[in-house]
């Protein structure tokens, strides 16, 4: 917080010596400035029926997170509670009052997530590996079965980044059982970055890892390739406007998958806040 203050201009120099009468003009008021508002995501709307929304407490933290979103042939709801350690790092998600996502911590940096389903079942572990200046390298999910004597299976992602610490390409290999060589899987390949700021949060869904750590800017294209049959498998280009502050204030998403193609504009919902 800066304070501005103007110090009386006195005049009338050698008082004493010539008996003169100190003048000095009006003392102006102390200006107190406050500190350049922030924006940070409230809502995301698609249309009139699909929108999601986040809440904050007095920190500044993410709380709850809410989503309803209207696809052709069905709907996704979410109400996920977002809790926190004496760290203010996130310690768990609980969506819709049962199922969980737990975090756990190797010193500062996350180590592995859980992912527990309606039953308090383990379904889905997430193993994290960083690079020294916190960049997300590799995940290694290893999904359990806990409806029937299905082997445990494992699904490797690893992470490449431009020069602008966005990430640009995601690796995917498969392995069916504890032992085997894992086999490329899925390629998705992200390009054409704006400059601009990305206001995704990032953390609520997989990888569970803050948006700004992954991806500072937003993507203009995006391309999924399955990688044994070296068949594209979507593609989905993104054009933005955005405020004076650099942030985007819709996005229109052209999907092309299987032959069809889908077009959907997203507006997203600021307030400004002072980060404490």
């Amino acid at each position: 917080m800066k304070y501005k203050i103007n110090a009386a201009v006195l005049c009338g120099l050698a008082i004493g010596l010539l008996g003169w009468s100190c003048s000095h003009e009006k003392e102006e008021p102390i200006v107190v400035k406050p500190e350049p508002q922030k924006l940070r995501i409230e809502k995301i709307t698609s249309g009139t029926e699909s929108a999601q929304a986040y809440a904050y407490n007095a920190q500044g933290l993410i709380v709850r997170f809410t989503s309803h979103w209207v696809y052709p042939n069905s709907t996704s709801d979410a109400n996920a509670v977002i809790e926190y350690d004496s760290l203010s790092r996130v310690s768990k998600i609980t969506d819709n009052g049962s199922n969980a996502i737990l975090f756990f911590y190797r010193g500062n940096i996350l180590d592995k997530t859980e992912e527990h389903d309606h039953r308090n079942r383990l379904s889905v572990s997430h193993f994290y590996l960083f690079s020294n200046e916190g960049r997300l390298l590799e995940v290694l999910d290893q999904v359990h079965d806990a409806d029937s004597s299905t082997k445990d299976y494992f699904i490797k992602n690893r992470y490449e980044y431009d020069q602008n610490s966005n990430v640009m390409l995601v690796k995917s290999s498969i392995s069916r059982a504890v032992g085997e060589k894992f086999a490329e899987w899925l390629e998705v390949r992200y390009e054409e970055y704006d400059t601009k700021l990305n206001p995704d949060p990032g953390f609520i869904n997989y990888p569970f890892v803050g948006g700004k750590s992954m991806r500072l800017n937003n993507a203009g294209k995006i391309t999924v390739r399955d990688m044994k049959t070296q068949s594209i498998v979507s593609v989905q280009h993104n054009s933005y406007t955005y405020n004076s502050q650099g942030y985007p204030i819709r996005k229109v998403q052209e999907l092309s998958s299987a032959g069809a193609r889908t077009k959907t504009t997203l507006d997203y919902h600021y307030s400004e806040y002072q980060k404490k």
